[in-house]
């Protein structure tokens, strides 16, 4: 994890998010997620971290499959994505 990432994550009275590398569960990232003392920004940054990381082969999934793992961080991201704007427009 970046300097600058691990700073950020570490200001206030809540200990920082971990850093992403190291040995990681889908477990672990779900128990942060649902964590109310981090920002959606907080959160968002540190599991694209997890994500790059487990990519490049430098974070180790505890009980899962890389490839599975990889996935599953890839699906929270993308269920955790602002959806679209609906259009005002009707016909």
């Amino acid at each position: 994890m970046s300097e600058k990432l691990r700073t950020t994550l570490n200001q206030g009275d809540k200990p920082g998010l971990p850093p992403a590398g190291g040995e990681i569960s889908l477990e672990e990232i779900r128990d942060i997620l649902q964590d109310d003392g981090y920002s959606a920004n907080q959160r968002k940054a540190w599991l694209k971290e997890v994500l790059t990381e487990l990519q490049d082969g430098k974070a180790k999934p505890r009980s899962r499959d890389r490839e599975d793992l990889v996935e599953a961080v890839k699906d929270i991201i993308a269920d955790h994505q602002e959806p679209p704007p609906i259009s005002d427009d009707t016909l």
